[in-house]
């Protein structure tokens, strides 16, 4: 369906060669892990399955240069060559406390190492490698708190930032570390009641918490700006070299909840960030920049949704992606007074009427009758107000996704649409316990993950059907992936006489058997606080089950993985449940929409459950 709209200009290669891939990422279904490389020395990094670091050429084979620790392996994953490649960052993985699953790929059966909420994490140490004679120092990070990152090099190569967390990420500290040494210090540092960032500083996510930019170093400045939640909202810090605050560059009334910081121009002195500063629509967002010298933030452009925003080497224009849904799609290069210079490029979006892709955003109360939130709505492509649909609404729920995609080309968009397209009303939620809307509307649930949010959805979902009679919430069916998969499970749990048939994609169970994810949004682990885990448990509740179920799920998911599936088969044959089905995805990761069989099991599961479309259709 992507080939109605015309596609995105291509951008500048990246002029460095890729490095050897050498494992998988963090999961099946992102990027693998390639070799390391710099482009100055034309060398590669990478380590070799027996775990030894090696350094090679272009055209040479690979010279170890160091073992790991007995009962470590290097693991070139997220390694930074330090500019003029005198040294290498590079880390050490310890993973033999962790517990392990089974993946099945193909006909091959692959032990994988996965913790969950409570299990012990990997073990992970940076070292500095100097790459002409090979001499590693370890760096002083300690390993008391878990999750550590590299970050970047200083410009000139005389220090190395990284960023390190507690488990819980109550605490976030930003380092400085000394190449000749490995000596650590302190920078700045914040403490939270709740938790800081949440999934970018999980192992593993270094690269997004990189490219998010919540740390931007101004080295020619001394300086570093940093994105905090600790007014509520995210906004911009500028500190010094000291780690003291210079000020905040920006301010809630102004320019309202920053989504990002998209770049800096420490020569003008302006940060040029996304804002979303209409308080009476808080999700649309405009461009500011933010003086680095004084007091001044001015709007540039609005949205209503910015995709990106790069400040041009000449630093007089910015390139702006924008969209509004339906309506546009467009690339502009615009001077910093918001003019616009060139639409370098656009999309007609007029084709998407062809599939009837028009999806309606409403502002709703939430369940409080106090705080707005928002719900989409997909109708048919021959739309006829005078019939009644059922209805189907697809969930997300938790605190680090938005379920509601604002730029119309998101995949999910056709999907969904070719689910109305068949005679339903669709629908999206994004309530209370959701991000992007500041620290206390997030953090509805916070440790009660899973009580509380459905009020949202059940109170938005019947506002919605009494100003629109064709919605026929008598067939009402719910769906959801992942963490969605929980929520779609637990609305037909806990309202089963109001939710009539759930679709489950590769769903998560009980909190307590979650991914380590889990633990930073309900504040414990499960041995610290067992009552809370056991509250937020779905299996204890299987017996009010009433709704048909059809469970999908990828043998080889290294995200959720399918035992959860299996776990929650036992529980219902244990209580004699029959009203299910499971699909199984065989060698599929954790993203089985990829297959088309998922799209047309979704729609046939819901046609059957539901009822035929209406007459006209």
């Amino acid at each position: 369906m992507t080939d109605l709209i015309p596609p995105f200009p291509e951008h500048l290669n990246d002029p460095r060669p890729q490095g050897k891939v050498l494992g998988p990422g963090l999961f099946n279904h992102i990027p693998p892990v390639r070799e390391a490389y710099h482009q100055g020395t034309e060398r590669y990094a990478g380590h070799t399955p027996n775990g030894e670091l090696y350094f090679r050429t272009t055209d040479s084979t690979q010279h170890i240069v160091a073992k790991p620790t007995k009962g470590w392996r290097w693991d070139i994953a997220d390694a930074l060559w330090s500019p003029d490649g005198t040294y290498l960052l590079a880390r050490q993985v310890d993973d033999r406390a962790v517990p392990r699953i089974s993946l099945t790929k193909k006909d091959t059966v692959v032990q994988w190492p996965y913790s969950r909420a409570g299990d012990p994490l990997p073990k992970i140490q940076y070292y500095i490698v100097t790459t002409s004679t090979g001499e590693v120092k370890p760096i002083a990070h300690g390993l008391t708190k878990p999750y550590v990152h590299a970050l970047s090099w200083s410009t000139d190569g005389s220090e190395l930032r990284m960023a390190r967390a507690d488990r819980l990420m109550k605490t976030l500290e930003l380092l400085q570390v000394s190449p000749e040494t490995g000596e650590t210090e302190v920078w700045l540092s914040e403490t939270a009641d709740t938790y800081l960032l949440g999934l970018y500083l999980l192992q593993g996510y270094t690269g997004r918490l990189r490219r998010s930019n919540v740390f931007y170093f101004l080295d020619d400045r001394e300086q570093v700006i940093y994105t905090s939640e600790r007014s509520g909202y995210y906004q911009l810090y500028l500190y010094d070299k000291n780690g003291e605050l210079i000020r905040p560059l920006t301010n809630y009334e102004k320019n309202g909840l920053v989504s990002f910081l998209a770049s800096v121009d420490p020569v003008e002195g302006y940060a040029y960030f996304v804002g979303q500063g209409d308080h009476a629509n808080p999700q649309n967002q405009q461009v500011y920049r933010s003086s680095l010298n004084e007091q001044n933030i001015e709007k540039i452009i609005d949205g209503p949704t910015i995709m990106e925003v790069l400040l041009t080497e000449t630093r007089d224009s910015l390139w702006v992606w924008r969209n509004d849904m339906d309506k546009f799609s467009t690339l502009e290069i615009i001077d910093t007074s918001g003019k616009t210079r060139s639409t370098y490029w656009s999309a007609d979006m007029s084709p998407l009427a062809e599939i009837g892709l028009k999806p309606e955003v409403v502002p709703m109360l939430a369940s409080d009758g106090k705080v707005t939130i928002d719900a989409m709505v997909f109708k048919p492509k021959n739309f006829n107000p005078d019939a009644e649909y059922p209805v189907v609404e697809w969930i997300y729920g938790a605190a680090h996704t938005a379920a509601i995609d604002r730029s119309i080309i998101s995949p999910s968009h056709f999907e969904l649409q070719n689910l109305a397209n068949q005679g339903f009303i669709v629908v999206i939620i994004d309530g209370r316990g959701t991000p992007g809307r500041g620290e206390k509307f997030r953090n509805l649930s916070y440790g009660k993950f899973g009580q509380l949010e459905l009020a949202d959805h059940v109170h938005v979902l019947q506002q919605l059907a009494s100003k629109r009679p064709y919605m026929d919430l008598d067939k009402l069916g719910i769906a959801g992936h992942s963490w969605g998969g929980h929520y779609a499970l637990r609305a037909v749990i806990e309202h089963p006489y109001f939710y009539k048939a759930a679709h489950l994609s590769a769903p998560a169970i009980d909190p307590v058997n979650f991914r380590i994810a889990i633990e930073a949004y309900m504040g414990c682990l499960p041995d610290e606080c067992p009552k809370a885990y056991e509250r937020s448990a779905l299996t204890p509740k299987l017996n009010r089950l009433k709704a048909p179920l059809l469970i999908n799920h990828g043998t080889a998911d290294d995200d959720v993985p399918i035992d959860d599936t299996y776990y929650l088969i036992e529980e219902l044959k244990r209580i004699n449940y029959e009203n299910f089905e499971l699909v199984e995805f065989p060698g599929m990761d954790h993203i089985i929409m990829k297959n088309p069989a998922w799209e047309k099991g979704l729609i046939s599961f819901f046609v059957e459950q539901l009822g035929e479309k209406p007459e006209g259709e």
